[in-house]
C-alpha cells in the first residue's frame, strides 16, 4: 500500500514540472510617461491639470486586453487601440498608475508607477494676534494639508521670509506664496490679518507741566484710563513727594527738593500692556534786578556777574552776566529757585571769576550768598561799589610782592600782576588798587594825609590775608618803603614779609633801644640809642602781624601816640640800613 502511494506522488510531481515548462509567461507591460516634471525610477512628478502622455512600449503581440487604471477609480479600457492615453490629474495627491495587459502568448499581468501630483494643496492658517497696541509680536503659520506637504516651500511677502511660520509681525495684512520645487505653478494665499487691541490711554485732567511753590501745599491729581482690556492698575516713581491714593489718583507734596522734577506713572491693563505718562512739577520762577552805584553815582555799563555760591573758597562757576544801563540798572529776568548765588559788579578781569566773599575785596561784593528757599520771589539787589581814592596828596607807598618758601621769609621770586589794595580804615570808604609789575613791585603815589589809618593788603581770590599793613600818613611828604608781602607757596597765606637784616659789626645791646613807659596807654617815648642821627624806621606790629604804625625819624628821643589801637601787646621794631632791634610793649588804658 505504501509503495503504491509513493509511486503516485512521484508521478504527480513529474506532471507538474512538465506543465510549468509548457505554461505561457506573464504579460508585463512597460510604461513610458511623457510631459512629466520629473521621473525617478518608478515615481513620476506631475502638475495638477497638465496632461500626461502614457505609453506601453513593451511591444507585446496579439494583445487581447490593455487596461489603464490612473488611481482615481476610473479605468480606461480601449482594447488594442490605447497604447498611449493622455490623462490630466484634477487634484493634488499621490496616485498609483496600473497597466494591466493580456495576450495570446502571455497571461494577464500588471505593472505600476507612482504618480505624485502637485500644485493645489489644501492648507490651514493659524495666527498669533497682538496682545498690546503698538506691539510687533504677532505670528502666522501656514500648514500644508497633504501627504506631499514636505515638497512645498512657503515664502511670505515681508522681506522674502521663508518657512511655514513667520514671527515678529506688526498690525497689518500678509500674503504667502506656496510653490513646489518641480516647476508646477505656485499660488498666492491671503491676505491674512494681524490685528491689535485698542490703545491703552491714560488721560490727565491737568497740563503736563504744573507750576507750584512749597507753600502751595499738598495737591491732588486725577487720571482716567481707557482702551486695552480694562482691569487697570498704575505704579508711580518712588518718591516721598508722591502718595498714591488709587490707580487713578495721587497726591503731590511740593518741596524744595521735589520741585523741578519729572515724575512718571506706568499704567497697565489685564493683559500686561503698559502705558507711560508723566507730569513735570516746576517751581514758580523768581526774578532778579537792581542797581549798581559807585559812591553816590550810578555805575554805567558796568558788568554784573551772578556766581554759583559754594562754601569752598576759590573759583566759582559763572551762572550768567549782564551790563548796567545808563542809570546803573541791571536786570537778570527769570532766575532759578533754590540755587545759592552771589552777585559781583565790575569783577577784577585778571582773576575773573572771583573768590568767595570772605577773601574778595568788600568793594566788589553785593552781599553774602542768596538762597531762594521760597519760589516766586521778586528780588531787587543794590550793589554799592567804593569810590576810587582821590590821589591828590603828597605821600607814597611802595613795596614788592614775593614768593615765600616758609612763613614770612621772601625768596628771590617776585610775583607780577598781583592786585595790591589800599583803603581807609574803617573799610567801606574810598579804595585804590595797583597791580605789581614784572618785578613784583607796586607803588601808590600822591596818597593824601589822613587822621585815620590806611590798610594795605594783597587781593588774590581764594587766598586768605593773614596780615596787613596799617599806616598812619599825617605828616605829608612821607615815603613808606619796603612794604613787602610774602605769599607762602605751601599754606598760600598772604603775610607781611619779615625785614631782611644784614649787619657787618657786632650786635648792639638791647639797652641801647629803650621804650618807656611800659606798660603805657598808647603814648610812649623811644630812646633810639645807636640808631640816633641815622635815617631809622620805626614799625609797630600787632600780635596778628599787622603793621599799625610806620614812620622814619632822625632824632631821639621821640614820642608816639597810638590813639586808634586796641589794648594789647605790640612789637616795636626799629631799623636802619645796617641793623635792626625790637622790643615788646603793652598798651593798657
Amino acid at each position: 500500500m505504501e509503495k503504491v502511494f509513493t509511486l503516485s506522488l512521484i508521478a504527480l510531481l513529474l506532471c507538474a514540472n512538465t506543465y510549468a515548462e509548457l505554461a505561457p509567461p506573464p504579460c508585463e507591460g512597460i510604461i513610458q510617461v511623457s510631459n512629466a516634471q520629473l521621473e525617478v525610477n518608478d515615481t513620476v512628478y506631475a502638475c495638477v491639470g497638465i496632461p500626461l502622455d502614457f505609453e506601453d512600449v513593451s511591444l507585446i503581440e496579439d494583445v487581447t486586453l490593455r487596461t489603464w487604471e490612473f488611481g482615481n477609480g476610473s479605468p480606461l479600457v480601449d482594447g488594442l487601440l490605447e497604447l498611449s492615453p493622455l490623462y490630466a490629474y484634477p487634484a493634488e495627491g499621490t496616485y498609483t498608475l496600473t497597466l494591466s495587459t493580456n495576450a495570446l502568448a502571455c497571461v494577464l499581468a500588471q505593472v505600476t508607477k507612482t504618480i505624485i501630483v502637485l500644485g493645489q494643496p489644501q492648507y490651514n492658517v493659524t495666527s498669533q494676534q497682538l496682545d498690546c497696541f503698538g506691539d510687533c509680536d504677532g505670528g502666522l503659520t501656514l500648514d500644508i494639508i497633504s501627504v506631499n506637504a514636505g515638497l512645498y516651500n512657503v515664502v511670505w511677502d515681508i522681506a522674502g521670509v521663508e518657512g511655514n511660520t513667520v514671527t515678529g509681525l506688526c498690525e497689518g495684512n500678509y500674503n504667502a506664496f506656496v510653490a513646489d520645487g518641480f516647476g508646477c505653478p505656485g499660488f498666492n494665499n491671503g491676505p491674512f490679518t494681524i490685528s491689535q487691541p485698542q490703545e491703552l490711554i491714560a488721560s490727565r485732567v491737568h497740563p503736563d507741566t504744573v507750576v507750584l511753590c512749597p507753600s502751595s501745599g499738598i495737591t491732588n491729581y486725577q487720571w482716567s484710563f481707557s482702551g486695552g482690556d480694562g482691569d487697570y492698575g498704575s505704579v508711580w516713581d518712588a518718591s516721598t513727594a508722591i502718595t498714591q491714593v488709587s490707580a487713578t489718583q495721587m497726591q503731590f507734596t511740593p518741596t524744595q527738593q521735589s520741585l523741578n522734577q519729572m515724575y512718571v506713572v506706568v499704567v497697565n491693563d489685564g493683559l500686561g500692556c503698559l502705558k507711560e505718562d508723566s507730569i513735570f512739577f516746576k517751581a514758580l520762577p523768581s526774578t532778579l534786578d537792581g542797581t549798581v552805584s559807585v559812591g553816590l553815582n550810578p555805575c554805567v555799563s558796568c558788568d554784573v556777574v551772578r556766581y554759583l555760591h559754594t562754601a569752598q573758597a576759590g573759583v566759582w562757576d559763572t551762572l550768567n552776566s549782564t551790563v548796567t544801563d545808563g542809570a546803573g540798572n541791571y536786570d537778570f529776568g527769570v532766575i532759578e529757585n533754590f540755587l545759592p548765588f552771589a552777585i559781583m559788579a565790575n569783577p577784577n578781569p585778571i582773576n575773573h571769576p572771583m573768590a568767595s566773599p570772605e577773601f574778595y575785596p568788600s568793594g566788589h561784593l553785593s552781599s553774602t550768598a542768596t538762597i531762594l528757599d521760597v519760589c516766586g520771589q521778586t528780588l531787587n539787589k543794590h550793589v554799592q561799589l567804593l569810590e576810587p581814592m582821590d590821589f591828590s596828596g603828597t605821600n607814597t607807598l611802595n613795596g614788592t610782592v614775593w614768593q615765600s618758601l616758609s612763613g614770612k621769609t621772601q625768596t628771590e621770586d617776585p610775583i607780577p600782576l598781583i592786585d595790591v589794595v589800599v583803603e581807609k580804615t574803617p573799610p567801606g570808604q574810598a579804595q585804590g588798587r595797583a597791580a605789581t609789575n614784572n618785578n613784583g613791585e607796586y607803588e601808590f603815589e600822591f596818597v593824601p594825609n589822613s587822621d585815620t589809618l590806611y590798610t594795605l593788603y594783597v587781593s588774590i581770590p581764594g587766598l586768605p590775608v593773614a596780615s596787613t599793613y596799617e599806616i598812619l600818613a599825617d605828616d605829608g611828604n612821607e615815603v613808606f618803603q619796603n612794604l613787602n608781602f610774602c605769599i607762602n607757596e605751601d599754606t598760600t597765606e598772604i603775610n607781611i614779609c619779615n625785614p631782611v637784616i644784614t649787619s657787618e659789626g657786632p650786635e648792639a645791646e638791647t639797652e641801647d633801644f629803650v621804650v618807656y613807659p611800659n606798660p603805657n596807654n598808647g603814648r610812649f617815648t623811644i630812646e633810639t640809642g645807636k640808631f640816633a642821627s641815622t635815617q631809622s624806621e620805626v614799625r609797630i606790629v600787632d600780635p596778628m602781624g599787622r603793621l599799625v604804625f610806620q614812620k622814619r625819624y632822625n632824632e631821639t628821643p621821640f614820642t608816639i601816640n597810638m590813639v586808634n589801637v586796641a589794648d594789647g601787646y605790640y612789637s616795636v621794631q626799629i631799623m636802619n640800613e645796617s641793623d635792626a632791634q625790637s622790643a615788646a610793649i603793652s598798651v593798657i588804658r
